[in-house]
């Protein structure tokens, strides 16, 4: 029996009734703990995870429940906050990779979630991971900062530096930092050693 249920009481019941909390879906190999992580279902988590869902049970892709949870935007960051302590509580390892060598760090960093990317860090997340394409967390904000200029991407760049990312692309960076306006430009003057001629202080 799958349980794949929105419903808090109905999965529960489900539960009760044998549902298999291990059995991933056909497609995406995804568990019912990646469905609650995916759509932030914080109760539905826990829930699971009382009844011994495997914390970093991985889907097709090698995506672990606190990945998927580390794409949320800004705008949710603090349900998702609250969802990647329970997971981390639990056992989560902080840098698990998926099958392209993606961290829950990289995939916060992709969405600009400074919030997310905090919690990652102070718990010792890997600042400098690589992925398959060679890219780091830092590479991924920079990569994201010229679309998301409205998430702010400047502060997870600050995050970064300030937990000892490597300082790539020097002449990139500036450039990044310059679309998301003057105030991330001198931010990144004053937390990664940036000066004004656009390259990386020593």
């Amino acid at each position: 029996m799958k349980l794949w249920s929105t419903d808090g009481q109905c999965a529960e019941l489900l539960l009760k009734h044998g549902a298999n909390i291990h059995l991933p879906s056909e497609d995406s190999g995804e568990t019912a703990l990646h469905v609650a992580a995916k759509h932030g279902l914080y109760d539905h988590a826990h829930l699971y995870l009382r009844h011994g869902a495997d914390v970093d049970a991985r889907s097709t892709r090698g995506e672990t429940a606190l990945g998927l949870v580390c794409r949320q935007a800004p705008d949710a960051a603090e349900d998702a906050l609250q969802l990647c302590r329970l997971l981390v509580v639990r056992g989560a390892k902080l840098d698990a990779r998926d099958e392209l060598r993606r961290s829950p760090l990289h995939e916060a960093c992709g969405a600009a979630n400074n919030v997310l990317v905090r919690f990652l860090l102070r718990r010792g997340a890997d600042v400098n991971a690589i992925d398959y394409n060679g890219i780091s967390p830092l590479g991924c904000v920079l990569q994201a900062a010229a679309f998301k200029q409205e998430l702010r991407p400047h502060l997870v760049v600050q995050l970064l530096l300030n937990y000892g990312s490597q300082k790539i692309w020097p002449h990139a960076f500036a450039k990044v930092l310059v679309l998301v306006g003057a105030g991330g430009v001198e931010a990144g003057w004053a937390m990664g050693g940036l000066t004004q001629h656009g390259c990386m202080g020593v």
